[in-house]
């Protein structure tokens, strides 16, 4: 951790130079932040609720939560573990390649150097952020992180352009019977991640009951779908995201015939399945004497 006491220049939160004891800089981006503000808003300057409390200045290296949770740097180029290149709309950072804003867009394949230092087993893309799961079971996030898309909690409003590890995916922060993140996939705003005893997990905008947690709310982290395990669903490591809806197909449970199908979600167009246009926010049992195939 650098030492701030001298520093010329102001706390990226909330704009002050006051409390120096408390201000340290970024190892990452050398930006100052006070200890208090350290997982504040930078659009909205909006400060955490610490009820009062002061967070000491922390021992060592520190990293700011656009700089924190990022992927082992690879050293040789040569010995990349994957090679990626993204290109595109990047305003909102999704294209992970450190830049955001609409001057920041690729017109032309742009190496994302970060994925240079893990193997890449999966990707895909959301609207306006991108994902990936590396063959070790960790899941990163980059681009916009409103409705708590990147599955950070701290990452609310702003944009994160560099791929950032979603901790709450990490086996020791979910139940060890979990196992591993074994498949991942996004619809427009919101993604998915299954896990290797058939659990599915849920975050980002769920307005129309996409992230089946009988809710129509957002969701900041990965949230377990409580009704799959009530029902001893376990998804198979396919599952699809629709543009707001979602579908997944069991693994043996019991039911009649090989495969189980259930949706949920927007359903204004039919896209459930269910024979109505309704919304659904808890996953629906579609008809178990037909077997399914998603590809």
């Amino acid at each position: 951790m650098s030492e701030a006491s001298d520093l010329e220049g102001l706390c990226v939160v909330c704009g002050k130079n006051c409390d120096d004891d408390l201000l340290l800089l970024c190892d990452g981006c050398d930006k100052p932040y006070h200890t208090y503000c350290v997982t504040g808003c930078l659009c909205c300057k909006k400060r955490p609720n610490l009820f009062g409390k002061v967070p000491a200045v922390p021992e060592g290296d520190f990293f700011c939560k656009l700089c924190s949770g990022r992927m082992p740097k690879c050293e040789d180029p040569s010995k990349a573990y994957s090679v990626a290149y993204s290109f595109g709309c990047n305003e909102g950072g999704q294209l992970g390649i450190g830049e955001e804003g609409k001057s920041s867009n690729k017109n032309v394949p742009t190496l994302v150097e970060d994925l240079q230092g893990v193997e890449v087993k999966q990707m895909c893309l959301g609207g306006w952020d991108s994902y990936v799961l590396t063959t070790a079971g960790e899941v990163y996030s980059c681009g916009d992180g409103t409705q708590g898309k990147t599955g950070h909690s701290d990452i609310i409003h702003e944009g994160l352009p560099r791929f950032r590890k979603i901790d709450k995916l990490d086996l020791d922060q979910r139940p060890q019977i979990d196992g591993e993140v074994i498949h991942i996939a996004c619809g427009r705003t919101y993604c998915s991640a299954v896990v290797e005893n058939g659990a599915l997990y849920t975050w980002g905008d769920g307005e129309k009951g996409q992230l089946g947690h009988q809710s129509l709310t957002c969701k900041k982290t990965p949230t377990k779908i409580s009704a799959l395990v009530e029902l001893e669903f376990a998804v198979q490591s396919k599952i699809v995201c629709g543009w707001e809806h979602m579908l997944a197909l069991s693994k043996d449970a019991g039911y009649v015939g090989d495969e189980i199908l259930m949706s949920w979600g927007s359903g204004k167009m039919g896209q459930l399945g269910r024979g109505d246009v309704k919304d659904k926010w808890v996953p629906q049992l579609l008809n178990p004497t037909n077997t399914y195939d998603l590809g």
